[in-house]
């Protein structure tokens, strides 16, 4: 069985920098953090696996660690900041 630890973040900006970190490994984050990140990181150190706005479900993961669903299974998640898009 997977078992999720939660993270809660203030805003995108510190989930992005949890990530880059490598304190957590998928998050669930709105668009212009997920862009700015992935910019930034020159496609790097994170990649977006899905959109929201697109039917499907945006999360940001280190790219060396998620390469498919499968990969998922034990990896820490965090979702954006309460009352947020």
């Amino acid at each position: 069985a997977t078992k999720a630890k939660y993270q809660v973040f203030n805003a995108g900006p510190s989930e992005i920098e949890a990530l880059n970190s490598g304190s957590i490994d998928i998050g669930w984050i709105g668009p212009s953090p997920a862009i700015n990140g992935y910019t930034k990181a020159d496609g790097k150190n994170l990649r977006i696996i899905g959109g929201s706005a697109s039917g499907g479900v945006k999360l940001v993961v280190n790219p060396k660690k998620i390469k498919s669903l499968k990969d998922v299974r034990g990896k820490k998640i965090a979702t954006p900041q309460l009352g947020n898009t």
